[in-house]
This record gives C-alpha cells, sequence and structure tokens, in this order.
C-alpha cells in the first residue's frame, strides 16, 4: 500500500535538493530536483481534477492537462503555468547526450512558478 505525498511536501523536497540540503550521490542535483517536482506537479493536477469530480481513469498527463483546462476556464493563469511547467519539467528529467543538463535556476525556476498554485489550490 502506498500514500500519497501532497504536493507541496514534493515541492519542499525539490528545494531541499536545490539548496543542498539533501544530496543525492551521483545525479544531476537540478534533474533529481524537476523529477521531484514532476512527481508533485502529477499530484496536484491530480487533486485538482478530484476536487472537480473528474476521473480520467488511466489517462496520460496531456489527457489530465486538457480537462483541467477545461475544467477551470476560469483560472486560465494557472492552468498555463501548470502546462508550462509541465512542458519544462518534461524536458529537464529527460537525458539526451546531444543537450546540456538543466540549471537549478531553471529548477527553482519551475518550483517558485507552482509554489503559489499548490499553496492556492492543489495539494
Amino acid at each position: 500500500m502506498t500514500s500519497v505525498m501532497p504536493s507541496a511536501v514534493y515541492l519542499q523536497v525539490a528545494t531541499s535538493i536545490l539548496d543542498g540540503a539533501l544530496r543525492l550521490a551521483g545525479i544531476n542535483q537540478a534533474r533529481a530536483a524537476m523529477w521531484v517536482t514532476r512527481r508533485g506537479l502529477e499530484e496536484l493536477v491530480g487533486e485538482l481534477l478530484r476536487q472537480k469530480s473528474i476521473d480520467v481513469g488511466y489517462g496520460n498527463m496531456r489527457s489530465k492537462l486538457v480537462c483541467l483546462a477545461v475544467a477551470y476556464k476560469s483560472r486560465p493563469d494557472e492552468i498555463t503555468a501548470i502546462t508550462m511547467a509541465w512542458d519544462q519539467l518534461s524536458r529537464g528529467c529527460h537525458h539526451h547526450a546531444y543537450e546540456l543538463a538543466p540549471t537549478s535556476g531553471e529548477a527553482r525556476h519551475v518550483v517558485e512558478t507552482l509554489r503559489p498554485i499548490v499553496q492556492q489550490g492543489g495539494g
């Protein structure tokens, strides 16, 4: 049985990684923070959809983001921020030999973009 961590906890862990309070040996710290933030964003989207009684089953994140945009038409700026954060996190989480790793500044920017949204409405 797994327990679900609220999205705010994931953002706090990501911040701890970026601040150096939590060190992960052998792993790019910014990329690790992006992975943790991405998981927190997944939790946030799930919570926001549950608040509207929307069950997307096993739909992928892109489908969930579309449902979120429809359900929260009155909050377009937040939905745009969530969608852009998802795109940034998806790019930052994947390693490609021909691309530079994400910087801690890029990771911190995504965390700080999501923090007020998480505090207001999600987890």
